[in-house]
């Protein structure tokens, strides 16, 4: 027993001695990591702000009605683009009707008492004047005169009126635009002033609504006062405003800066500022071509900060974090990475312009950056520098290495037909059960084993190997749980 420990013991210790041995034939050296490289680009850009707003109609109308009556007839599709003048409702017109009807005989009768009273007054006048009449009832028919002249005016009025509420029960669209839906239809009762009917607004032009920070304002204030902004009118400001699909920050439509509040949002601490889009549309083509812009949309607005100027523009995938800072890092002339410390600046679609915190570390258009691996960057470490249109995806150097574009061809033919073989199978696998046997298609065709087969197997493979023994003995483990469970009982 002595013998067999010291021999193993001896075996463990020549084991431990090759293990510690230098391998300097396979020992190699690590390769520098590979990372793809860039040149940054000098753009002449005005530092911009980005900030997020809403479309609003320039003029919103809730249609109501200016009489009472029942709902007679709708004039209009809804959705539809409709003109100023158009009408959209009528409501029965015919009591209104009979209104200005009895209006009108009113004046009518006026007339005839006013005829009267001339008559009568130039009449008593003579008879007075002989003395053939008392003064009084000369007076009597002088004051009729008079109250005429009132009633008749009264009378016209009431002419009027009957005859605006009579057109009135015509609802005019009072400007150019869209309309909703109608809210009733016909035969409901609509009430003067009360009861809204539909809405309507302008499609063209548009508004945009944006709120600014106070600390930009305040900028924006001090460079007005200093004189650096000369010839400043709301209307030179220019707006670029994109849609929620400008994912790629184009900015594609444009506008004018209109409006500025006159005071701050005491709970926000913002202004609102307002632009102006040109939006056309078109409804008299038949399908009418729709305006872009909606009121409610969501809106990214661009405004100017300043003049352009020239900046570095980075690859915005070029910029890295070191915890709280902006960094890029930069290969130098002897293929080493270097970190240096950005700040970020304006973004233009998928760059970005950046400036170097140490002015000692400059960062030219003749730089190299890292726009892919920066992950694999250390300070001062080698790298193996790829140009951007150099470098090769994983697939097309993967084709070159194994005989080129051919070689690739040949390889993507193998692969889809072995994908083949394997589809094949598998469906023979999956086979339905026969109804007959409960067998797959396969298991009926393979024929049984018979007993001289069972024979050559085990001379084959030697004999049947005895069932392995459980790691732990059944006296081992504890009685079973609650939950079925067992534990290793106590030695």
């Amino acid at each position: 027993m002595i013998h067999r420990i010291l021999g193993l013991a001896i075996i463990a210790a020549m084991i431990l001695t090759a293990s510690c041995a230098p391998t300097s034939k396979t020992a190699e050296k690590a390769q520098d990591p590979e990372v793809i490289v860039d040149h940054p680009k000098m753009e002449v850009h005005p530092e911009t702000l980005v900030v997020t707003g809403r479309l609003e109609a320039v003029v919103s109308v809730d249609v109501r009605s200016r009489v009472t009556g029942y709902l007679e007839k709708v004039y209009f599709r809804d959705g539809e683009f409709v003109k100023k003048g158009d009408t959209l409702y009528l409501i029965d017109p015919r009591p209104y009707q009979a209104k200005l009807d009895v209006a009108k005989g009113e004046v009518e009768r006026l007339e005839g008492e006013r005829k009267l009273a001339e008559i009568q007054v130039e009449r008593y006048k003579k008879l007075s004047d002989k003395g053939a009449a008392s003064k009084q009832e000369y007076d009597v028919w002088i004051g009729k005169q008079s109250e005429n002249l009132g009633a008749m005016s009264a009378a016209k009025a009431q002419v009027v009126y009957n005859d605006l509420n009579l057109n009135f029960c015509k609802v005019i669209s009072p400007i150019d635009g869209q309309i909703s839906r109608t809210f009733l239809q016909i035969g409901n009762l609509i009430n003067a002033d009360t009861t809204s009917l539909t809405n309507l607004i302008s499609i063209d032009p548009i508004y945009v609504y944006v709120n600014i920070d106070e600390p930009t304002l305040i900028r924006v204030l001090k460079e007005l006062r200093a004189g650096q902004r000369e010839n400043y009118t709301i209307d030179t400001y220019t707006l670029e405003v994109g849609l929620a699909d400008d994912v790629d920050r184009k900015f594609p439509f444009k506008g004018k800066m209109n409006f500025v509040n006159n005071q701050l949002d005491k709970q926000t601490g913002t202004i609102t500022i307002r632009g102006e889009i040109v939006n056309p549309y078109d409804g008299s083509t038949n399908p009418p071509k729709a305006p872009m812009l909606k009121p409610g949309m969501f809106a990214r607005v661009k405004l100017p900060l300043s003049k352009p100027l020239p900046r570095i523009m980075v690859p915005e995938v070029a910029v890295g974090n070191n915890q709280d800072r902006k960094v890029v890092w930069l290969i130098d002339s002897e293929n080493k990475a270097r970190m240096i410390e950005v700040e970020v600046g304006q973004k233009d679609g998928a760059w970005v312009a950046v400036r170097p915190v140490d002015e000692k570390k400059p960062l030219t258009p003749e730089s190299l950056i890292v726009v892919k691996g920066i992950q694999r960057c250390r300070e001062n470490q080698g790298v193996k520098a790829v140009k951007a249109e150099e470098w090769k995806g994983p697939n097309e150097k993967a084709a070159t290495s194994k005989g080129g574009p051919e070689a690739a061809k040949k390889d993507a033919a193998k692969t889809a037909e072995n994908q083949g073989k394997i589809e094949n199978n598998s469906k023979e696998k999956a086979a339905p059960l026969s109804p007959s046997s409960g067998k797959t298609e396969v298991e009926k065709k393979a024929p049984a084993p018979t007993p001289d087969d069972k024979k050559k197997t085990e001379n084959k493979t030697g004999e049947a190997k005895a069932p392995l023994a459980p790691i732990f003995p059944p006296e081992a483990l504890s009685p079973q749980t609650a939950n079925g469970e067992r534990s290793l009982g106590k030695s």
